[in-house]
């Protein structure tokens, strides 16, 4: 139950993070927890394996994230219309909020890369060793936050502080850099 143990850590983080009035961050927390146990609602009530999720997240237009939320609501549809309506209602809220924060305007994060790129040309332009290591760390950094939020797998401390260190190290360079 990694996936679920996830949903209920990042409940428990946005509780944290709002009590300590981080907010922007909490939203994204509050977002995953729903979206993951959705995930596990699909596998246990569903009976549909996440190996199955993914395939058909592939073969279809929509993102991982629609599918799952047009799945799980289509299941409590079938059984009270009127708590379909106040559940979709409450998640569409949710991710409205989850995707103004994060400022991303498409669910392929085609801005992320974009900036990624455009800051990784300038590092390259000025010390390609440099650009390497700081290329490595992103790339480790999104690997990690990849199985973090998608994949049923356990994140333990060596993985979270690895994460941790990696987004520090570019944090660091970013910083001295740019001047941020």
């Amino acid at each position: 139950m990694k996936l679920k143990q996830k949903s209920e850590f990042n409940a428990d983080a946005a509780e944290l993070l709002i009590r300590n009035n981080n907010y922007a961050p909490s939203v994204h927390c509050s977002y995953y927890s729903v979206f993951q146990l959705m995930k596990v609602a699909m596998r246990e009530f569903v009976g549909v394996n996440y190996e199955t999720i993914d395939a058909n997240v592939a073969s279809s237009k929509s993102s991982e994230h629609q599918y799952i939320r047009k799945e799980i609501l289509n299941v409590i549809r079938e059984s009270d219309y009127s708590e379909y309506t106040r559940i979709n209602r409450s998640i569409k809220e949710l991710y409205y909020y989850e995707t103004i924060d994060a400022n991303v305007a498409s669910s392929k994060s085609s801005e992320h890369q974009y900036i990624r790129k455009e800051i990784l040309n300038v590092i390259r332009e000025s010390d390609y060793s440099e650009y390497t290591r700081i290329n490595r760390s992103i790339k480790e950094l999104y690997l990690i936050r990849i199985a973090s939020d998608y994949k049923n797998e356990e994140i333990n401390l060596d993985k979270a502080t690895k994460a941790n260190n990696f987004s520090k190290e570019v944090i660091s360079y970013i910083k001295k850099k740019f001047h941020v």
